[in-house]
């Protein structure tokens, strides 16, 4: 990594160069890997694949298969994943396999997100723009997660709009979906029109615990949770 201080005498880059290659700096070496592991726990997993250029104990660190425990993605280096990769994978999947555009398009996107997930892993969190596209990977996302997946205990989407259908349809394993900062809706596809079941604001979180609530009572909940939130913002009114 390069790192420029700007002065008419001095340049520094060499010298961050040179630590570099004598072995990870002070400030890498004095963390524990403990400490280092929740910093990149807390941090996309679209973005891992950049830091293993900081170091080679930064290299091993993100490759550790104990740090896909708990993970947060969103679409963040997508695009410069398809431009590097997967756009090639896109059109021999439509011309090889006869696959519509739409279904090759989502598996692909459920390919790249398996990138970041193993068999350790207990929490995925899908966040903004994957949150709203949830619905369209979510059949194929699913099968993968089942068979590559078996400690997902916990699926959290976050700051975006979900259908309520994906909710009701997770991997066997999965025992809590928590939402926060999230738009449910429900498709009526006769009708053709898309129903509102909850509007979180603010920085409002759910929980589903489906060990009680399964997944015919999803939509019972979310609604009487929707009520309740409205009940509640009269009341401070």
């Amino acid at each position: 990594m390069s790192v420029w201080f700007e002065s008419p005498a001095i340049s520094v880059e060499e010298d961050c160069l040179d630590s570099q290659d004598a072995g990870d700096n002070a400030s890498d070496v004095e963390l524990p890997l403990e400490i280092l592991e929740k910093i990149l726990q807390l941090m996309p997993a679209s973005h891992h694949p950049s830091l293993t250029s900081v170091s080679k104990r930064w290299q091993s660190i993100v490759a550790e298969p104990l740090l896909k425990r708990e993970v947060i993605i969103n679409s963040d280096h997508f695009d410069t994943a398809w431009k590097t990769h997967y756009q090639d994978l896109f059109v021999l999947k439509i011309f090889a396999d006869m696959e519509p555009i739409v279904q090759a398009y989502e598996h692909i996107l459920a390919l790249w997100i398996m990138r970041f997930v193993g068999q350790h892993t207990r929490t995925l969190c899908l966040a903004n723009e994957l949150c709203n596209k949830a619905h369209l990977v979510w059949p194929r996302l699913r099968r993968l997660l089942s068979e590559q997946c078996p400690k997902l205990r916990k699926v959290i989407f976050q700051t975006g709009q979900i259908r309520l259908d994906v909710l009701c349809s997770m991997p066997a394993t999965v025992e809590f979906v928590g939402l926060e900062e999230c738009r449910v809706v429900k498709r009526h596809p006769v009708e053709g029109f898309t129903e509102c079941v909850l509007a979180m604001k603010g920085h409002q979180r759910v929980s589903i615990d489906l060990r009680r609530i399964s997944a015919g009572k999803v939509e019972e909940y979310l609604r009487s949770v929707h009520r309740n939130h409205r009940t509640d913002r009269k009341d401070s009114c």
